[in-house]
């Protein structure tokens, strides 16, 4: 809950795993889910403290990635850079957590966070 009271997804703190179990517990209604609908639009972006923009090799986003949505540009002379693929993200945040230098977040399609 936020200091409002309201739910929220906070991908530092662990992955979605769309189980519904939020939906199920919250006896308001406020969250609902549907089988035919993805639950939010939220992808993965890699910022600009991404170890491979420092030349290092890292690819814990990749690893994590239970749908392989992140994957390593080779670059000539340096380290592969993520690139994820917003089509394959589901965004629910497994990448986030892992990374060492707090890379990766979730934002929506106009590049707005997914929460404040």
């Amino acid at each position: 809950m936020d200091a409002g009271g309201a739910p929220y997804f906070e991908p530092r703190r662990g992955e979605c795993t769309f189980c519904g179990g939020c939906a199920d517990a919250c006896d308001s209604g406020a969250i609902a889910r549907s089988p035919a609908a993805p639950p939010w639009s939220w992808v993965a972006r890699v910022g600009a403290s991404c170890l491979g923009h420092q030349g290092v090799v890292c690819m814990t986003c990749q690893d994590a990635c239970p749908e392989q949505a992140i994957t390593h540009r080779p670059v000539q002379g340096g380290a592969g850079m993520p690139r994820v693929d917003a089509d394959r993200c589901s965004g629910c945040g497994a990448c986030v957590a892992p990374c060492p230098t707090g890379a990766l977040a979730l934002v929506l399609p106009t590049g707005e966070p997914c929460h404040a």
